[in-house]
């Protein structure tokens, strides 16, 4: 999932300033209080896959064309990281077979020696339902993507770049939802390219009435061709808005690492 790994690999992370610290705690204190209610009741479909790194294998009906959008900020030892325009487009073919179109999002990253802005690449990809869930058998899909040289960001390279992902997911009692991501991509640019395996965890469920609460851990086995193996943890509230819509607050942190890497974002799930 290029949007979210490639871009952070080219900020090293410090903590936070005092603000961001306060809104981290605040926000923690959010998602434990929401985790705390486990018996309410929720609206269904409170919760998406949009606001995380673990990848939902769902394809919308036919007819219906799946949107997501989002904006997320992230901070470094005097960088900062900005992105805009994080839409993705899930297109059902058939009742098995789909197709996502990840459009070029905006990126703006400032230093203390400059501030570069472009477009990122643009990725295209595909989920092949294999499963549905019954009992212990999971829901299960093969999702592939390719982040195809079409941005306008400085230092993005002209190399193709494949995901392959399985991606699983069961129903749990009291409307529970467990998923399971693991792959493998080959991130970089051309000619510094490298093997990257991955996997994570998601859990979602509904909280009161229209809102809803998740949290996932993922990892990577690398996030440079000589780097070292990396965690990040990942929380979020989601708000029923109508049946069609959804939007989201989430944020993350690095678990392994001096500087840990943490970011704030936004977003929304829009069933067309």
């Amino acid at each position: 999932m290029r949007s979210r790994t490639a871009r952070a690999r080219c900020l090293t992370y410090t903590p936070l300033l005092a603000r961001e610290v306060r809104i981290l705690s605040l926000f923690s204190l959010l998602l434990l209080s929401s985790f705390a209610a486990f018996g309410a009741a929720g609206a269904q479909g409170t919760v998406g896959f949009r606001s995380g790194f673990t990848e939902g294998n769902g394809i919308p009906p036919r007819g219906r064309v799946d949107v997501d959008y989002g904006s997320s900020v992230l901070e470094a030892n005097g960088v900062r990281g900005f992105l805009a325009g994080e839409v993705t487009a899930h297109v059902p073919m058939t009742r098995r077979i789909g197709v996502r179109v990840h459009l070029n999002s905006y990126s703006r990253i400032t230093t203390p020696q400059r501030t570069v802005a472009g477009r990122e690449d643009m990725g295209i990809g595909t989920a092949f339902n294999v499963s549905e869930n019954h009992g212990w058998r999971p829901s299960a899909a093969l999702l592939t993507r390719v982040d195809v040289p079409s941005g306008s960001l400085p230092g993005q390279g002209t190399a193709w770049r494949p995901t392959m992902k399985a991606a699983l997911s069961w129903r749990l009692p009291s409307r529970v939802t467990l998923a399971s991501n693991f792959g493998v991509a080959i991130p970089g640019a051309r000619g510094e390219q490298f093997t990257q395996h991955f996997g994570s965890l998601w859990l979602g469920r509904p909280v009161a009435g229209r809102i809803g609460s998740f949290a996932e851990i993922f990892a990577f086995d690398r996030e440079a061709r000589a780097g070292a193996s990396t965690r990040y943890v990942r929380g979020g509230l989601t708000l029923l808005v109508r049946n069609t819509l959804h939007v989201d607050l989430h944020a993350s942190t690095q678990l392994t690492g001096v500087a840990p890497r943490r970011m704030f974002g936004i977003g929304a799930k829009h069933r067309l």
